[in-house]
């Protein structure tokens, strides 16, 4: 099924989307956050912050060692099927919230991708959470990067390449 416009309406939608960017350019529109990631230089999500770290104490990628988060990299092999990337928290408080978005910033003809949110709340003295992909296929060749948000923050990010 197509939907059809007539001129008309056309014109109409444009004009209020030309009047709506026109009003944020002006001001208008303040959300108090930013697109791009300091750092790193890649495009982020429309909603998220500059990375504070003020959450996590440590993150890294690690690969699969039978089902749990093993030796840490930063570079994976096509055929490691299940990544990790763990986060150790600073201060850990039980229901703390904690989004994982797992992106591809660049492989196989995709760009600033995401590929997948992984939503956790923590329990009681709970500091390591983990969140991992798992591929049926090899991984594409190319670079990527997950975004940990903590209580709806962007916390941190980090890159990690499949070669």
């Amino acid at each position: 099924m197509k939907l059809r416009m007539n001129p008309g309406s056309t014109k109409l939608i444009r004009a209020i989307l030309f009047f709506a960017l026109a009003a944020c350019l002006a001001g208008a529109c303040k959300s108090g956050k930013s697109n791009l990631n300091a750092g790193n230089g890649n495009a982020s999500t429309a909603n998220s912050a500059v990375p504070s770290g003020k959450n996590i104490d440590d993150i890294y990628m690690a690969r699969d060692h039978n089902g749990e988060p093993g030796e840490s990299s930063e570079v994976f092999g096509p055929a490691d099927r299940r990544i990790y990337c763990v986060a150790k928290l600073k201060d850990p408080v039980p229901a703390t919230r904690v989004k994982f978005s797992w992106w591809v910033v660049s492989a196989k003809g995709a760009e600033n991708e995401k590929i997948y949110d992984m939503d956790y709340t923590t329990k009681e003295k709970e500091e390591i959470v983990h969140s991992h992909l798992f591929l049926q296929n090899d991984w594409p060749p190319g670079k990527y990067k997950v975004e940990v948000f903590v209580n709806d923050n962007l916390d941190k990010i980090i890159n990690f390449a499949v070669e």
